[in-house]
């Protein structure tokens, strides 16, 4: 579903992901006959490429489930020798 939405109206797909001025930009090529098959590619390559488009990160994937800002857990062994 979502490659026919990139096919037929490729701006909704950006608004979709959260890029407004790539939906706008989006928008202005699809208006134009020679610009539509741009901005075709470009939403595919948007659902195809972009972390957001890709299924596996909203399915909960090991990457897309952990925070950016988390920090590695400390052990309490100082390495070899410590006791």
């Amino acid at each position: 579903m979502p490659t026919l939405t990139a096919i037929l109206l490729p701006c909704l797909l950006f608004f979709r992901f959260g890029s407004r001025r790539r939906g706008i930009l989006a928008l202005i090529l699809q208006l134009t006959l020679i610009g539509w098959p741009v901005a075709i590619l470009w939403a595919l390559y948007m659902l195809y490429h972009h972390p957001a488009g890709h299924s596996s990160a909203k399915a909960g994937a090991p990457d897309a489930a952990k925070p950016a800002d988390a920090k590695p857990k400390k052990t309490k062994s100082g390495g070899k020798g410590a006791k």
